[in-house]
C-alpha cells in the first residue's frame, strides 16, 4: 500500500510537464533577485527596502507562475519580451 502511495506522488509531481525553454530566463531572474536582494538588505534604513523588494519578488513570481500555466509546453513570442 505504501508503494502505490509513493508511486502516486511521483507521477503527481512529474504530471506537470514544463518546456525547457523556461529553465535559463527562470535561473537568471533567480540570480539577479539574489543579488538585489542581498544588496537591498545592507542598505541601513530600518528594512524600507527590504520589504519594497520582498513585495516586488512576490509579484515577479506570481507573475511568472501564471505565465508558466498558461503555457506549460509552448512558451509564445509575448512570453519573453
Amino acid at each position: 500500500m505504501a508503494g502505490k502511495v509513493k508511486q502516486r506522488e511521483n507521477d503527481f509531481a512529474l504530471s506537470y510537464p514544463i518546456s525547457g525553454q523556461y529553465r535559463r530566463p527562470i535561473f537568471a531572474a533567480v540570480a539577479l533577485q539574489a543579488v538585489f536582494g542581498g544588496l537591498s538588505l545592507l542598505i541601513l534604513d530600518g528594512g524600507d527596502s527590504a520589504r519594497i523588494c520582498g513585495v516586488a519578488l512576490l509579484a515577479f513570481w506570481s507573475g511568472v507562475f501564471v505565465l508558466i500555466c498558461r503555457h506549460p509546453r509552448h512558451p509564445g513570442r509575448l512570453n519573453w519580451s
